[in-house]
């Protein structure tokens, strides 16, 4: 056994750790699109979300559902991501904000529902906290972006312990209709990645042990 633990430590130290790869760990998007509500660059629209103890914990980026409908003029909007800390229970102070996304324009006196990326640059997530997700945008004359609410309480995916709150806050109150619908990807730890290839190397090793001891019995 003990060879091929030295084995996969020996095979992480060539290899190094492979590039983190985002993982997907909580989301409502399945979730039933209920009501709009239409953020400006200088009223956030906010609903929290809380990590698990353990799993992904980089913020990578959040997949934000919008929808967007239009006058005679079909421009786009500029969206950003603005992550706080949790206040009791109310979005406190602002930890980071993420690019921001411009959407295209689409044709005139359309309604086109769509999900959109905000990407942070690597914050980490401490465990078992709870964050604030607030978004802002701008937006072309003619033209309507909204945030999609959901009336859901449920999770479409819930990965890890993470989940995502009940309600939204919108010009510094709870608005009672229910949460943002939007999804969360996080990267693991480099040390996870390691312990997957050590893991892994040491279980195809006492596989290929048990198998040639039973052979040779």
């Amino acid at each position: 056994m003990y060879r091929g633990i030295l084995l996969a430590l020996a095979i992480v130290g060539v290899i190094g750790v492979a590039p983190a790869q985002g993982q997907l760990v909580v989301s409502n998007l399945g979730q039933s699109y209920d009501f709009n509500y239409l953020p400006s660059l200088s009223t956030e629209m906010q609903t929290s979300f809380t990590t698990g103890l353990s799993g992904p914990l980089t913020l990578d980026f959040i997949t934000l559902g919008i929808n967007t409908s239009t006058g005679a003029l079909g421009g786009g909007g500029t969206w950003t991501a603005h992550l706080r800390l949790d206040n009791l229970g109310s979005p406190g102070a602002e930890v980071a904000t993420s690019d921001a996304f411009v959407s295209g324009p689409i044709a005139p006196f359309s309604n086109v529902q769509e999900n959109i990326q905000l990407e942070f640059v690597n914050f980490a997530l401490s465990a078992n906290t709870t964050y604030w997700l607030g978004v802002t945008r701008t937006e072309d004359s003619g033209v309507s972006t909204a945030t999609r609410l959901t009336a859901s309480t449920s999770e479409t995916i819930s990965n890890f312990g993470w989940t995502i709150g009940n309600d939204s806050f919108g010009n510094g109150s709870a608005n009672g209709v229910g949460p943002m619908m939007f999804s969360v990807t996080a990267v693991p730890e480099p040390g996870t990645y390691s312990l997957l290839i050590v893991g892994g190397v040491v279980g195809f090793w006492m596989r290929r042990r048990k198998l040639a001891q039973k052979i040779a019995g």
